[in-house]
């Protein structure tokens, strides 16, 4: 098997691991507020990973994000495959306490992504931002 497919095979199985893992949640997630990100939003790819049931009730979204639907396994592989993994990534959620959020950027790190921050307060702190331009997603 080539070492590509491994890795992201590898990566695939983190998610699984970090998901029940309660133990881990937190430990290697780096956190940072809204004005930390609207100081640095030229310069990070912002990471929505809301569900999209919760997309659906907001009806908005951040001009240029990145949309990873946290329950669709097929779109973080190909995201994995895709993505540079020397990039700084913002990853917002719409869950209490960031559960999505921080699943996500456990599975970055362990995938080699070494800049991922989770957005505190995820969606409720950019919608509540009026210095960050949203836009009506198409339903």
């Amino acid at each position: 098997m080539k070492y590509a497919v491994k890795k992201h095979i590898i990566c695939f199985l983190a998610v699984f691991l970090f998901a029940v893992s309660a133990a881990a949640q937190g430990d290697e997630v780096r956190f940072i507020d809204v004005d930390q990100y609207l100081a640095a939003k030229d310069n990070v790819m912002l990471l929505d990973v809301r569900s999209a049931k919760s997309r659906k009730l907001s009806r908005q979204e951040i001009p240029g994000e990145i949309w990873l639907d946290p329950k669709n396994e097929e779109a973080l592989d190909s995201f994995l495959k895709t993505a540079d993994t020397e990039k700084a990534y913002v990853i917002f959620c719409s869950c209490p306490e960031d559960k999505y959020s921080i699943r996500i950027a456990q599975v970055l790190a362990d995938c080699n992504f070494e800049k991922v921050f989770v957005l505190k307060d995820g969606w409720d702190a950019l919608r509540r931002e009026e210095d960050i331009e949203k836009v009506n997603i198409e339903q």
